[in-house]
C-alpha cells in the first residue's frame, strides 16, 4: 500500500502544464498516507499484535487505522476538487484556443499583448508584430471546398509556427486571419521573419492533397525598438501594412518600423 500511494504522489506530481491548486496538497497527503502505511512494520516489530484480543486493547493500532482513514477521506475530498479544477482548466483552454488550428485564438493573443504591456520586468530591447492574411481564400474555399480550405488553414498555421523562433506568439485572429508577437524582433528580423513564413508557405501550399491549390499569403509587420510602446497600436500598424500589401498586389510583407509614416516593402 505505501508503495502504491508513492507511486500515485509521483504520478500525480506531474503538472503537464495543468494549473490544479489541489495538487500539492493531494501530493502530500498521498506521502503521508503512504508513510502511515510504512509506519505499521516498525510499529509491529516494536509493539507486536498478538492475538485479536490485543488488537482490540492496543492503543496504537486504532489511532493509525483512525488517522489512516480520516487521511483517506481528506484525499477523496481533495481527489474530487481536483477534478473540477480540471474541468475549468480544460474549459479556459478552450477558451482561449482555435478548435481548427490548435492556435492561441484572438482573445488569447491580446490578452498576452496586455501582459508584455504590464510587464515591468520585461527586458527586450525591440518588439514586432505580424499579421497574416492568407490570400483569396474564399476563393480557395469555393474552388477545392472547406474541408480542403480548413486544411490549408491548419497547414498555414503549422508553418508559421515552425519559421518563427520560440519565444514568439502564433494566434489565429479567425477566418483566415493570424498574427504573431516576436518580442525582442527589430524590424530587419520582422521582417526576414515575415518573409520566411510567406516563402514556406508559398511552396508547401503549392499542392494540397495534390491538388494545385497555390495559396499564398501577405503579411503586414510593425515594430518598436528602444521603448516598448502600446502593443495595440503596434497591430493597428501592423494592420495598416497588411493592406499596402494587398493594395501592392498581395504576397509579399510589408514593413511600418518605428517612426514609420508609410509601409516599406519587405519582399
Amino acid at each position: 500500500m505505501s508503495l502504491y500511494n508513492f507511486a500515485a504522489a509521483i504520478e500525480l506530481s506531474r503538472a503537464n502544464g495543468e494549473e490544479l491548486p489541489s495538487r500539492r496538497p493531494a501530493v502530500g497527503l498521498l506521502v503521508v498516507v503512504g508513510l502511515g502505511y510504512l509506519s505499521w512494520l516498525p510499529l509491529n516489530l516494536v509493539m507486536p499484535i498478538g492475538n485479536a484480543q490485543w488488537v482490540v486493547t492496543s492503543v496504537w493500532f486504532p489511532a493509525i487505522i483512525l488517522l489512516t482513514l480520516l487521511l483517506r477521506v481528506a484525499l477523496a475530498f481533495i481527489v474530487l476538487s481536483m477534478a473540477k479544477e480540471r474541468r475549468e482548466f480544460e474549459q479556459r483552454v478552450d477558451a482561449l484556443t482555435d478548435a481548427l488550428t490548435g492556435l492561441p485564438n484572438r482573445r488569447a493573443l491580446f490578452k498576452a499583448a496586455d501582459a508584455f504591456g504590464q510587464d515591468r520586468d520585461l527586458k527586450v530591447d525591440a518588439i514586432s508584430v505580424l499579421i497574416f492574411d492568407l490570400d483569396h481564400f474564399e476563393q480557395t474555399n469555393d474552388r477545392f471546398g472547406h474541408a480542403l480550405g480548413d486544411r490549408v488553414l491548419r497547414l498555414f498555421a503549422t508553418t508559421a509556427s515552425a519559421h518563427l523562433n520560440g519565444t514568439s506568439i502564433v494566434a489565429c485572429l479567425g477566418g483566415e486571419e493570424f498574427a504573431a508577437i516576436l518580442p525582442g524582433a527589430d524590424p530587419l528580423e520582422a521582417a526576414c521573419a515575415g518573409e520566411a513564413v510567406r516563402h514556406a508557405f508559398a511552396n508547401s501550399a503549392a499542392f494540397v492533397d495534390g491538388l494545385p491549390v497555390g495559396a499564398t499569403v501577405s503579411v503586414g509587420a510593425a515594430s518598436d525598438v528602444g521603448v516598448v510602446g502600446d502593443l495595440n497600436a503596434l497591430f493597428r500598424r501592423a494592420d495598416a501594412a497588411l493592406y499596402v500589401a494587398k493594395r501592392a498586389g498581395r504576397n509579399r510583407v510589408e514593413l511600418l518600423g518605428p517612426g514609420d509614416a508609410s509601409p516599406v516593402a519587405g519582399g
